[in-house]
């Protein structure tokens, strides 16, 4: 079983993404609504990947992303941003930052299970 943790302060998106995810039956979903609450959950349990919203209340997406890679056993897990700011520059800057790849907002409900068996693999 993979283990997935997805992180957005929406819980409309956070109930379609765990709805779409849950389905494929060798993955785990665990969720957060927090930044804080994320890096929490990760000194707990080890994930294989990390779904994360950029624009979050208190700590950002990109805040998150690099407590996360401090953290034991995050150094390489795969992480990618949720997000609706998808401009060739921002989606740059991101990939940059060694993010593995962007999930654009509105996402596709038949794409997003192909990008999570992607980055299981």
């Amino acid at each position: 079983m993979k283990e997935v943790l997805f992180v957005d302060d929406d819980p409309d998106i956070t109930l379609i993404v765990s709805y779409i995810i849950r389905k494929m039956d060798y993955v785990h979903l665990t969720t957060a609504s927090t930044g804080k609450e994320a890096l929490e959950l990760m000194k707990e349990k080890l994930f294989d990947l990390i779904l994360l919203d950029v624009m979050m209340p208190e700590l950002d997406g990109v805040s998150t992303f690099h407590a996360l890679r401090k953290l034991p056993g995050y150094k390489e897990t795969p992480v990618l941003f949720v997000t609706a700011k998808v401009q060739r520059d921002e989606v740059e800057a991101y990939k940059n930052l060694g993010v593995q790849d962007v999930v654009s907002k509105p996402f596709d409900p038949i794409e997003l299970p192909k990008i999570v068996r992607k980055w299981l693999k």
